[in-house]
């Protein structure tokens, strides 16, 4: 931030006086609209001031030798005395007379509404060899002596009228010109370096930061018969804190291969996770891959057919990749029969094609879904295969 000097900062106003300015720091400054002064104030005793805590008293008593106060102007002598017509307060040892607490009633310098402020601001990119200002580069002398910053019709002028600047932080000019405030200019750089310095300008924004502020200074000097004198000043105003940031961004090669190959890095790890959380398990209901030589040939096929979704299309055919079928014979009277059971394990091949019975009556099978009821037909008779529950 390149602070201009103090007289710099702002233009005449009605009357052609000027303010006064103060720096108070690093991008941060002072502009007086209003002040109380003490004047010609020697070391020595006085009455401590009413308004100070513990300062009233009745009798010598009440005012302890050596005691000091947060707020007081000075050390107790431990004398009660008369302040006035009707206040008593302690002796203090001081700056003397003490100073008034009196609140200010109204602005002294209400016209600096209409002072203009100009905001002189560079920023620097020093990785991209890259440096600009706020103010333009114009030919027009007489350019920044009649523009002023409006957000819509004038963004790039640097001058601000201070009436606007406080309005647009959300505070009321007559009320920080009496007791005082603070407010942030923040000044924001967001630069696309590709296309040059095209896209590359400030934005400004503003921020009532405090509703009270003022400070105390004093004017020394020594009085001929050889006594330091001074003036006390109470000072309010508006303090202007100037906050500026920025980035920079420019196109590379180099950064851009190694984000896209990271990028694919995790998108490979993140599929290969979901390929194995979503896999079948054993008498999962999920769907699997294709199973072939489940206890023989597949549906409808010779031998090696497969049981996928092309060949399941009854609601009862069930696939299963992990599942080993026994058989148990059981003699009902006529053609011998036998019932399956599954139990865990890989499949066990055999000769016999299975397919769905047609009048086969679903059963409670995996998860509380119908297990389906195959039938086989063999040249010893006919075998009526069941799932059992586990």
């Amino acid at each position: 931030m390149e602070l201009m000097p103090p007289g710099a900062w702002c233009g005449k106003a009605q009357g052609g006086s000027r303010p006064q300015l103060h720096g108070g720091g690093e991008n941060v400054f002072f502009l007086v609209t209003n002040f109380l002064v003490t004047p010609e104030q020697v070391q020595g005793r006085c009455p401590e001031h009413p308004s100070i805590p513990l300062a009233n008293c009745w009798a010598d008593q009440d005012c302890p030798e050596g005691e000091t106060g947060t707020h007081s102007h000075g050390i107790k002598t431990g004398q009660c005395v008369v302040f006035n017509g009707t206040h008593r307060t302690c002796e203090i040892r001081g700056w003397c007379p003490v100073e008034s607490g009196a609140v200010p009633v109204k602005p002294l310098l209400l016209q600096a509404e209409n002072f203009t402020l100009f905001i002189k601001n560079t920023v620097t990119f020093s990785k991209f060899n890259f440096s600009k200002s706020n103010a333009l580069d114009t030919q027009d002398p007489t350019y920044f002596k009649l523009c002023r910053y409006d957000p819509r019709s004038s963004p790039a002028c640097p001058v601000f009228r201070i009436g606007d600047l406080v309005a647009a932080a959300g505070g009321v000019f007559e009320d920080l010109a009496l007791l005082g405030g603070a407010v942030g200019v923040h000044i924001r750089w967001d630069c696309d370096l590709d296309s040059g310095s095209a896209d590359c300008r400030p934005q400004y924004s503003f921020q009532l930061q405090e509703r009270s502020y003022n400070f105390r200074t004093a004017t020394h000097w020594w009085e001929s018969s050889g006594v330091e004198a001074r003036s006390l000043l109470k000072l309010y105003g508006i303090r202007f804190d100037i906050l500026v940031t920025g980035r920079a961004g420019k196109f590379g090669l180099i950064p851009t291969l190694i984000s896209l190959g990271t990028g694919a890095a995790w998108l490979g790890v993140v599929s290969a996770a979901s390929v194995g959380k979503h896999a079948p398990g054993p008498l999962d209901g999920s769907a699997g891959p294709p199973m072939s030589g489940l206890v023989g040939g597949g549906l409808g096929g010779g031998p090696g057919a497969q049981l996928g979704p092309a060949a399941c299309r009854s609601p009862s055919c069930v696939t299963c990749c992990c599942c080993m079928w026994t058989e148990k014979r059981t003699s009902t009277g006529g053609a011998s029969t036998r019932r399956q059971r599954l139990q865990r394990g890989p499949p066990t091949p055999s000769r016999r094609s299975w397919y769905p019975h047609p009048r086969a009556r679903p059963s409670r099978g995996l998860r509380g879904r119908p297990a389906p009821v195959l039938t086989a037909t063999v040249a010893s008779g006919s075998w009526t295969p069941k799932l059992w529950p586990h």
